[in-house]
Formats: C-alpha cells, sequence, structure tokens
C-alpha cells in the first residue's frame, strides 16, 4: 500500500455503552482496538482513521514517547509488581489503571503509530470468536471479573478482524474478534487461563497459534475440519519432517483425524 498517516483517538468510556456500540464503531474506523480493566466498569477504546500522509509534529512526538515508558511501562511495571507479591491488589490497581487512560489524540505516519514499547513482561492466551458473540463473551467476562474470582489486573485487549480462507487461520470463514487475556510474568495464570479455554470454548473460539494454546493431535479437528487435509500437503511438501518442530509434532505427528 502507499505510505499513509493515521488520525488516532484514545477514549475511555462506560463498559457497557461501548459494547453495545461496538459492531457499528467497526465500520466507522479503520482500526479499532478496546482494552477492558479488569473488574472496572471502564473500558479504552482506540480508534485509528486513515489520512494523507503526514508527520508528527518533533515535540508532540517526544511527549508521547515519554508518556508511554513512564506511564505504560515505568509506573505499570511497578504496579505489576505489587500486585505480584499482593495479588489482592489487582482489583484496586485495575480500577486505577482505567482512570487514567484515554483522552489522547495524534497523527503521525501509519508505521510510528502502530508500534508502543512494551517492556511489562506478560503471558498471555488469545481466542479468535465469531464476531456475532463478542458482545455477549466481553459481557460473561465481565460478570465474571464482577464476582472477584481471579487477580488479575493486566487490561484485555479486544480488535476484530475480517474472515480468512487458510486451513489453519483462526478466522477461518467468518469475521472475527479476537480477544487477549494477560498475566505478569511470575503470577499464576494457571486457574484464570483454564477458566478462560473452558469459556472459550462455548464461543466458538479458536486460539491464537502464536500465543499460549491448548492445540494437540486429539482435538485439532475439532477446531478446522481441514487439518487433516492440511497434514497430508504438510507431508508431501515435507517428507523429512524438516519442519514438524517438537510443538507441531504433539499436533500433527501421526496424525490421525478424531471422528
Amino acid at each position: 500500500m502507499p505510505l499513509y498517516s493515521l488520525a488516532y483517538t484514545s477514549e475511555r468510556s462506560n463498559f457497557y455503552s461501548e459494547v453495545s456500540l461496538l459492531q457499528q464503531t467497526i465500520r466507522d474506523y479503520r482500526n479499532v482496538e478496546w482494552f477492558y480493566f479488569p473488574g472496572s466498569e471502564h473500558i479504552q477504546v482506540k480508534k485509528m482513521q486513515a489520512v494523507a500522509p503526514v508527520d508528527q509534529p518533533k515535540f508532540e512526538k517526544f511527549v508521547d514517547q515519554i508518556k508511554v515508558q513512564a506511564l505504560e511501562n515505568g509506573v505499570f511495571y511497578i504496579a505489576s509488581e505489587l500486585c505480584k507479591y499482593m495479588p489482592k491488589a489487582s482489583l484496586t490497581v485495575s480500577k486505577l489503571a482505567s482512570k487514567v487512560v484515554g483522552g489522547e489524540e495524534r497523527t503521525g505516519k501509519s508505521h510510528e503509530i502502530y508500534p508502543s514499547p512494551r517492556s511489562v513482561k506478560f503471558v498471555e492466551t488469545e481466542y479468535a470468536i465469531p464476531l456475532s458473540q463478542v458482545e455477549a463473551c466481553l459481557e460473561e467476562v465481565h460478570a465474571m471479573f464482577n464476582k472477584q474470582q481471579f487477580d488479575v489486573h493486566f487490561p484485555i485487549e479486544i480488535r476484530t478482524t475480517a474472515g480468512e480462507a487458510g486451513y489453519l487461520s483462526p478466522t477461518q470463514g467468518q469475521e472475527s474478534a479476537f480477544i487477549a487475556f494477560h498475566m505478569y510474568k511470575g503470577m499464576n495464570e494457571g486457574p484464570y487461563f483454564d477458566w478462560v479455554h473452558e469459556t472459550m470454548q462455548k464461543y466458538n473460539g479458536r486460539p491464537h497459534w502464536g500465543k499460549q494454546n491448548r492445540y494437540h493431535k486429539d482435538n485439532i479437528d475439532f477446531y478446522y475440519s481441514n487439518a487433516q487435509t492440511f497434514n497430508e500437503i504438510r507431508k508431501q511438501q515435507d517428507p523429512n519432517d524438516v519442519f514438524l518442530t517438537h510443538y507441531f509434532r504433539n499436533i500433527f505427528g501421526e496424525y490421525q483425524i478424531n471422528k
């Protein structure tokens, strides 16, 4: 694509109000992503619209970089360390974080607006679910956190994408919403991620291949109807299993479709 810029805005909104507008919002903007703060009533929405190429003013860019390093990395790192040693502080940290986001606007080249430095380490699992089910799924997630079932301070990220045709694409054949769940490195993500994996199955979720998932040879055909076809083509192109890593061997090694 030709070089373009992005007009970016970040706003804080009420959870239910924003979820009710979600389907329309994604049609109105080139890119949208949301960050829900566990246990709070707020959600951050980041909207981007393509515009003609223009440089972001240097001083404005410098101020933005300072904000990201100081708040999103420095302060958030300290808060995350606190939560690691005092997990019950997670709800308070999440609610405080929800009150300081939003109120940002900037315009600059797309390759400068899209990325953000992330130095706070975490583990993550992410699921693609049918776009038509995202509101119900988010409301269930919100209800779970209102019960204070898990100590989580990391925001949950939501983004949407068009469907793809790839045999192993999580968005195969349908417009999808990706919902990403994070846990600060060093905290116990096990029970939380167990709940995520179980809950996402109700919404026909497919795990992101590059993040924590539970794909294996006994369930891969449940997620992907063309898994056997993919593996047959894979064996034709790679008869010596050069590219069959330990991870993929657990999924496609001696593959038998589970009927």
